[in-house]
């Protein structure tokens, strides 16, 4: 799966995945993926069905997307 991230993002959906998941504390995960304690809170509350791919309001353009 290609990913597109923007250029200052430090976490991928496999990282907010684990984050989400484990019983780490914040200083624990934040030191262990090199990003802040506010970021770990964000993503430990934000809802994993965010991360799901939505449907295209234009079917068929999504080859073009990412031809790659």
């Amino acid at each position: 799966m290609n990913i597109t991230l923007h250029k200052r993002a430090r976490t991928t959906p496999a990282i907010r995945r684990e984050i989400q998941q484990s019983e780490l504390s914040e200083r624990k995960l934040a030191v262990k993926y090199g990003i802040s304690r506010d970021t770990v809170r964000k993503w430990r509350k934000t809802h994993p069905d965010l991360f799901k791919k939505s449907e295209s309001n234009h079917p068929g353009l999504d080859k073009y997307i990412n031809p790659f």
